[in-house]
């Protein structure tokens, strides 16, 4: 009998325990994200959006990541920012997302291997560009154009869906013309026509990076995402603001025919010797979804192109990339 009243107090104690570490645990949690809240109204208010590299250098000092600028200093990306508004009748060749793409007029609106046409998601006159590319990564004149598969049929994992999008250059843009939207296309694979500003501006890596959770304790990494997360992010250049992870990796597997949808590429003997050129790879464009243009990728996610540096530099875009990712 003193045996099972010595065995149901210490089952209670117990479970007392355990009930005051879940509540101490929930209590903490709720302190973070109050402390974060809190946080996240001071940066709207003292930061705001980021224009320039001293902006990025006040946050650190003004969120207790000052012991860290120097190391993160050398990381800092130029960026050009891309902010939308709806307008019909866009003059011929001005930059924009959605409507009708004006390309040249020997070229025809892109198609998928098996004759679907693919969506035109953003043409981008260079010419309007280049005084906001400090990178001077950009050329400084042309056209380029992207498109991507209309019912958002593949997410960038496999090779063989390399006809599931198109990014186009010409630096003839005295030779263009509007062209007529496909047949086969319905209202939900046609996005809002609209006009874009563009300004510069600077950006870090994302918080899941492997240098960042190096240098970084689990709350400054907290903190540190404050600076890395928009609400809606439209962008030329820059780091990439990620959604499942970086992708610089999963571009070089892929474009060397390694399968990425599941861990087999991630697995593969060869990617050892691949992944050392994992950081050629540069982010172009960064659409994210946006009602303005009635763009929704997947669950409100974000359409990036990538490329790499060289064939950046040789104006090779048949070489590019692209990746899905949502929440």
């Amino acid at each position: 009998m003193k045996i099972t009243i010595f065995v149901v107090a210490l089952i209670l104690s117990l479970i007392v325990k355990l009930l005051v570490e879940k509540n101490k645990k929930k209590s903490d949690s709720i302190k973070k994200r109050m402390g974060i809240k809190a946080l996240e109204a001071k940066y709207e208010e003292e930061i705001g959006e980021i224009k320039s590299k001293e902006q990025i250098e006040t946050f650190f000092k003004q969120f207790n990541l000052s012991e860290h600028w120097e190391s993160f200093e050398s990381k800092v990306r130029t960026e050009i920012k891309i902010d939308p508004f709806q307008k019909n009748n866009i003059s011929l060749g001005k930059s924009k997302f959605g409507g009708q793409p004006d390309l040249p007029k020997n070229i025809d609106w892109f198609k998928e291997n098996n004759g679907k046409s693919l969506s035109f998601i953003a043409q981008l006159n260079l010419s309007e560009i280049q005084i906001h590319d400090i990178s001077q990564s950009l050329p400084k004149t042309g056209i380029l154009y992207f498109f991507y598969s209309s019912e958002q049929e593949a997410w960038g994992f496999d090779y063989k869906d390399k006809d599931k999008f198109k990014v186009f250059y010409t630096e003839d843009v005295n030779n263009i013309e509007r062209k007529p939207i496909p047949q086969d296309l319905v209202a939900y694979n046609i996005y809002k026509s609209c006009e874009l500003n563009f300004s510069k501006s600077y950006s870090l890596p994302n918080w899941e990076n492997d240098f960042v959770l190096e240098q970084l304790s689990n709350f400054e990494q907290d903190i540190y995402a404050l600076l890395t997360y928009s609400d809606i992010n439209h962008k030329i250049l820059g780091y990439s603001n990620n959604i499942q992870g970086e992708m610089e990796l999963e571009c070089q597997l892929v474009t060397n025919g390694l399968y990425c949808g599941d861990p087999s590429g991630y697995n593969d003997p060869k990617r050892k010797e691949l992944e050392k050129e994992k950081t050629e790879w540069k982010l172009l464009l960064q659409v994210d979804s946006d009602e303005r243009a009635e763009m929704m990728w997947g669950d409100s996610g974000t359409l990036y192109f990538w490329i790499k540096r060289k064939d950046l530099e040789n104006l090779n875009f048949d070489n590019a990339w692209f990746a899905l990712q949502c929440y």
